[in-house]
């Protein structure tokens, strides 16, 4: 690329083969619900040569004022494009321009592989805490049961004798 190309928004792939951007749409979900950022892209001589992909016929299919250009597409999670300005601008991109996975797109696997252990610990954590709120529950609940009995047996001892009918009836198991 020539200095003089530098007006101009550039692009370079995971394997430091450069284009010329000429437009760009706004980030968008695909199908499969994943972020994706669209360019407009012109090759340079030596990235048409270094990918046979680009020098099939139609696939540089769009005139514009630098060359025939096609439009890429890649998830914005591999895109670095600091710069919104359309001029003196570039954009990396961690795949290479036929689609095909570089090194860079290993850059970030150990972080993946952090969020993922991450998002498993965090599941178990709300699985133990929904068992864990089920088996307080019951100790609350056999706590009160608990404190209600010997809340009779003091009136029981102080000798009132309502509270003895009202023990006796609610015994429902007389072999306890």
């Amino acid at each position: 690329m020539a200095i003089w190309d530098l007006k101009y928004k550039a692009m370079v792939d995971g394997n430091d083969r450069w284009a010329t951007v000429m437009a760009e749409n706004v980030p968008h979900k695909n199908d499969h619900g994943i972020e994706m950022k669209s360019f407009l892209i012109v090759p340079q001589k030596d990235t048409i040569d270094a990918y046979p992909y680009f020098q099939k016929p139609g696939i540089l299919n769009i005139p514009t004022p630098r060359g025939m250009g096609m439009w890429v597409e890649y998830p914005t999670t591999g895109v670095v494009d600091y710069n919104n300005s359309m001029n003196n601008a570039i954009v990396r991109i961690d795949w290479a321009f036929d689609g095909k996975e570089t090194p860079l797109n290993n850059r970030n696997k150990h972080l993946k592989r952090v969020i993922t252990e991450q998002q498993m610990d965090l599941d178990n954590v709300e699985m133990s805490n929904i068992a864990l709120t089920d088996e307080n529950r019951e100790l609350r609940d056999e706590l009160i049961l608990k404190v209600q009995q010997v809340a009779d047996m003091m009136k029981i001892l102080k000798g009132d004798a309502n509270v003895e009918e009202t023990t006796q009836n609610s015994d429902t198991n007389p072999a306890d």
